[in-house]
């Protein structure tokens, strides 16, 4: 369904949203094993806290680890440009924020945006972060195929297949789409 899909992604304000009209049309469908009303129920608790959390400044020596789980807040709820400015100046140098602008960019629809900082994760990257470099060599891919440009979306997994052979299944999976 809609909701559990929001909820993998961890975009709860859209979950939220359709919870709650699974809940206003009575629905007894269970979401990942758990009643619409509970799922509705610990979805407002967590706005809650989101707000909550937004209320209170970010101190100015605030790491850059929690700048980016602040922005990782916004995202979540569809704030996309507050998640881009509480770590814009963090991109250039933190691959983590690098990695959630250009997500947010690619939500936007801004796809030269987001491969811009898909790229520049990738030049973050360091040897020992195979996680999150598959992670810009895919959002490449989308950003290639969502533009209408599939051959360089094939380069990119292909590219990947050569860089990450342990990730060989996900790519292969990805080309096969």
């Amino acid at each position: 369904t809609v909701a559990a899909d929001c909820l993998t992604l961890g975009k709860f304000a859209a979950a939220q949203v359709a919870v709650l009209g699974l809940c206003d049309l009575g629905s007894v469908q269970r979401i990942d094993g758990q009643r619409p009303e509970q799922v509705a129920h610990e979805l407002a608790a967590r706005t809650a806290d989101y707000l909550a959390s937004i209320a209170r400044p970010v101190s100015a020596d605030a790491t850059p680890a929690e700048r980016i789980a602040r922005a990782q807040l916004h995202a979540q709820y569809g704030q996309l440009e507050a998640a881009r400015a509480e770590v814009a100046v963090l991109a250039e140098q933190q691959l983590e924020a690098a990695l959630l602008v250009a997500a947010t960019w690619q939500e936007a629809g801004n796809y030269g945006e987001s491969t811009r900082y898909y790229r520049r994760a990738q030049q973050l990257a360091q040897p020992g972060e195979a996680a999150a470099a598959i992670r810009a060599l895919d959002g490449l891919a989308f950003n290639a195929r969502a533009e209408g440009r599939y051959e360089e979306a094939t380069a990119y997994y292909e590219s990947g297949l050569q860089q990450f052979p342990a990730a060989a299944a996900h790519f292969h999976f990805q080309l096969g789409r």
